[in-house]
């Protein structure tokens, strides 16, 4: 088989689960990682015959595609804020709203002469941002929290694979308090908060194959996670410190009125529109 039999093969498998460009995309970073590859060493080679190896594996994938399994999942890892990550089933896929969310953390702080020297991650996960903050600031201490074993085993083989130093406890955001003495200069959170009534909104592959511990909160209580998080930040989070949530679109505003008093807060759009993030400052 020719990569152009692979490509034509594609197309004509996926092509009710993924618009043409999608297919093309996920072509292109199939090739590219199955046969160690970079697109200008693709495009010198022409359309080669591909070695049975390869043609096993890259037909293997087609059809883990073709049951709706992520892509990530099926490679197990994924480039995020320029870490590799590697990914199963026991954590969320990192999104490009939450590498927003680190850009914008890292553009407040670029300009300010004090860095954060004590930094938590609630609920995370792959451990995404808790690295990708230990990759911005490497002089702080990062600390971050999950319930799951196996999203914490993620994270720290995630950490030990970018030589990176992060302080991973099992704890639940619901459960444990921080003691008096602990202080943070930030504090950071992408909890779950996709109440049930959205998920008829949602991607059927992201309902078959991500965590619902990851994704979902009890329809009568959708916040339940960000009030337990800032009523820590009222007693843990450093005067002039700053808190940063990732939020459900649907529930910016009362997400933001949980941050109103003591804070200085505001609503923050992604790159598509949506009032994706909240930025808040103890005063």
């Amino acid at each position: 088989m020719k990569i152009s039999d692979f490509k034509k093969l594609t197309h004509e498998k996926l092509k009710l689960q993924f618009s043409s460009s999608e297919i093309s995309r996920l072509l292109t970073i199939l090739i590219e990682e199955r046969l160690s590859l970079s697109r200008l060493d693709l495009i010198k080679a022409g359309d080669i015959s591909l070695k049975s190896e390869h043609e096993w594996r890259l037909i293997t994938d087609l059809n883990l595609l073709a049951q709706n399994k992520p892509l990530q999942y099926i490679l197990g890892q994924v480039n995020f804020f320029g870490i590799k990550l590697l990914v199963n089933e026991n954590v969320l896929i990192p999104r490009d709203e939450t590498e927003e969310l680190i850009a914008l953390i890292d553009d407040d702080y670029r300009l300010k002469q004090d860095k954060p020297a004590r930094i938590i991650d609630f609920g995370t996960g792959s451990g995404c941002i808790a690295l990708s903050m230990a990759k911005v600031f490497p002089t702080g201490q990062v600390e971050a929290w999950d319930i799951s074993e196996g999203a914490l085993r993620i994270a720290q083989e995630n950490a030990k694979l970018n030589q990176l130093e992060v302080d991973f406890q099992r704890k639940s955001i619901l459960e444990k308090q921080l003691e008096e003495s602990q202080l943070y200069d930030l504090m950071i959170s992408n909890p779950p908060y996709i109440p049930p009534s959205q998920k008829i909104e949602m991607e059927e592959r992201v309902l078959q194959y991500e965590p619902d511990l990851a994704l979902f909160v009890e329809e009568k209580d959708p916040l339940v996670f960000y009030a337990a998080i800032v009523k820590m930040a009222e007693s843990n989070l450093k005067q002039g410190g700053s808190l940063y949530f990732e939020i459900n679109q649907y529930l910016a505003n009362q997400t933001l009125s949980l941050v109103s008093d003591g804070f200085k807060s505001e609503l923050l759009k992604d790159l598509n529109g949506n009032y994706r993030f909240i930025r808040a400052v103890k005063t």
